[in-house]
């Protein structure tokens, strides 16, 4: 498809299955100036499904080149004004929020130290994941293709390629791809229910250095990307998506575990690691690239060496079978079932909401400034339904799903 096929499609997708814009409902879009011809896609599609306003933020990259090279250690991680408002802007009321996003590591922060890069948080970025976290936006994220982001994929910059592999992961080369995600969406949710009404005490995986037991919450929920706003409107909160996870208890991980997907954030990049559990914390983390700042990581505070999120997917997928790394992390976390170091997320958790950190943590929810996400499936490893008196029940073999009898 040509490229303003390709944004049109993937607009319509945020809009009518993203956040599910409801008539008369605000919309904000968020994106890099360089994002424009999507972010204007966006705009044009809201307006078209009967949006009351929108209104586009446009972020600027080397906003933060110029404070990770030249900014104080006290400026370090400061916002925007601009972001700022915005988000006070969208907890004023019932919005949707759509943001745009790249993956691959940019060469602009080349000259940036990680140490710094990974100080900057942005306040920002804080409070709008606290009025996230509390189901007060309907919101979601879809990514963008650049040349950079083609070359660290394929090694050339050929992004018509890179825009067909999204296409392909978004449904968007179906004839009716809203259609095609909600059928998709609501095969996740059946899953995720099946899940949770087999109330494991916890899973096991097994696999090539993995032998690894995470426990889980009694009470927590198995869930998909889609999600509830606290007045009851549906979202898809990431798009692509092929998970479903739940909220395990931070305390009850043991054994080994080693990636099957190499990890990629800005300024890091982690290949080739495992890690060893004991009662919930990593006790040893080992990596062939990126030994320095996973050490960093996990050191960041108590909950970042905990987990605080598991996911299982299946190891054929959109995604998968491409047979490539993303260097995005909602792409690549999507490829294989995956760990999260740090943050729980309470809404799997029923009642959970009203706890404070401390409270939460002591429940067996980690509570942490990060949350990383690490692939750790694939066709050599199997998972399995550990039942309350210890009998392993097969969930996937060969990474493909498998229903106990």
């Amino acid at each position: 498809m040509t490229e303003h096929e390709f944004f049109d499609r993937l607009a319509e997708l945020a809009v009518r299955v993203g956040v599910n814009l409801q008539p008369e409902q605000e919309l904000v879009v968020a994106g890099d100036v360089e994002h424009a011809p999507l972010v204007r896609a966006l705009m044009e599609a809201g307006w078209r499904a009967g949006a009351a306003d929108v209104q586009a933020l446009y972020r600027e990259p080397y906003d933060q080149l110029f404070l990770g090279r030249y900014a104080t250690d006290y400026r370090l991680e400061r916002s925007s004004f601009a972001g700022l408002a915005m988000v006070d802007h969208l907890a004023s009321g019932q919005m949707a929020y759509i943001a745009t996003d790249v993956g691959g590591e940019s060469d602009l922060y080349a000259d940036v130290s990680p140490e710094r890069l990974a100080r900057i948080t942005r306040v920002e970025y804080w409070r709008r994941r606290s009025e996230l976290g509390t189901r007060g936006v309907a919101w979601t994220g879809i990514p963008f293709p650049t040349e950079a982001w083609a070359s660290r994929v394929f090694g050339e910059p050929d992004l018509e390629r890179l825009r067909d592999a999204i296409a392909h992961a978004t449904r968007l080369d179906e004839p009716d791809p809203v259609g095609s995600w909600k059928e998709h969406v609501a095969e996740l949710n059946a899953r995720a229910d099946w899940l949770t009404a087999r109330a494991y005490d916890g899973l096991r995986f097994r696999g090539p250095g993995t032998d690894l037991f995470v426990g889980l919450l009694p009470r927590a929920r198995w869930g998909s990307a889609e999600m509830e706003t606290s007045w009851g409107q549906r979202y898809v909160a990431n798009i692509p998506t092929e998970e479903i996870a739940t909220t395990p208890d931070c305390w009850r991980t043991s054994g080994e575990v080693t990636i099957t997907v190499p990890f990629a954030e800005v300024g890091a990049y982690v290949a080739d690691a495992s890690f060893q559990f004991e009662e919930g914390h990593v006790v040893h983390a080992s990596a062939a690239q990126g030994q320095e700042w996973l050490t960093q990581m996990l050191a960041t505070d108590e909950g970042a060496s905990l987990l605080g999120e598991v996911a299982l997917v299946p190891a054929g997928n959109r995604l998968s079978e491409l047979g490539l790394t993303y260097f995005h992390l909602l792409l690549d976390e999507n490829v294989a079932s995956h760990i999260a170091f740090g943050q729980s997320y309470a809404d799997t958790v029923p009642g959970s909401d009203g706890l404070t950190p401390t409270e939460q943590q002591a429940a067996g929810m980690s509570n942490s400034s990060v949350h990383y996400d690490f692939m750790i499936g694939g066709p050599e490893v199997d998972v399995f339904g550990v039942t309350e008196d210890g009998r392993e029940e097969p969930l996937m073999v060969g990474g493909s799903w498998h229903s106990p009898s």
